[in-house]
Parts: structure tokens; sequence; C-alpha cells
């Protein structure tokens, strides 16, 4: 068993709070534009995130649509109204899921954001 590196743990918890900074930054711009529709996609732990963000999302009674798909459903029965006030977060632990790369090369040419 590898002992605890109290350094390198709160070395990633450093980063992680960088991250977050950024995720808040980002979150303030999407809040400035209009969308109407959001839709969560995912696969395996980060659905189900995703799942439960939605459910958060409803019980705020937010004035948009909100959906959670699996990746590899987004790209095969897309939704019929992805446009300009569709935002779609796509969502992937390692960041090299083959469906999540699949929807956001999926999405590169539609007018959502």
């Amino acid at each position: 068993m590898q002992a605890f590196d109290r350094t390198q743990f709160i070395n990633s918890l450093t980063e992680a709070r960088s991250g977050l900074d950024q995720a808040y930054a980002l979150g303030e711009q999407l809040a400035l534009q209009q969308f109407r529709k959001l839709h969560f996609v995912g696969c395996g732990a980060p659905n189900r995130l995703l799942a439960w963000l939605q459910y958060w999302a409803r019980g705020m009674r937010l004035d948009f649509e909100i959906y959670t798909s699996y990746s590899a459903e987004f790209v095969h029965y897309p939704p019929a109204d992805l446009g300009p006030d569709t935002l779609v977060l796509l969502a992937s632990h390692s960041g090299t899921t083959a469906d999540t790369l699949d929807a956001a090369r999926f999405l590169q040419d539609r007018a959502c954001t």
C-alpha cells in the first residue's frame, strides 16, 4: 500500500479549485445568454451525475426545458430542436469517452451552443 502523500493531495486540490473558478466564470457567461433548452449528454457515471443536475434544475423551476441523454442515443436519435437557443453540456470522466467524443463531433456543425 502506498503511503499518503500530503503534498500531492494538496496540489490536486489546488488544481481542482482552479478548474472550479474557470467553470464558475463560464457559467456566468452562459447565464447571460437566452437559452430555452438545455441538453445534458454523457455516458456511465457522468450521465447519472447529469441526471441529478437535471433533477436539481427542475426543482429550481428554471424557465427552460431540460433533457438528459446518453451520448450514443443523442447522436443516433438527435433532438429535432437543436438551435441557437439550445445549450448542450457534454460530460466525460476521462475526456476520452468515444461516444461522448462522437457527440461533440456531431454538434460541431449544429447551431446550438
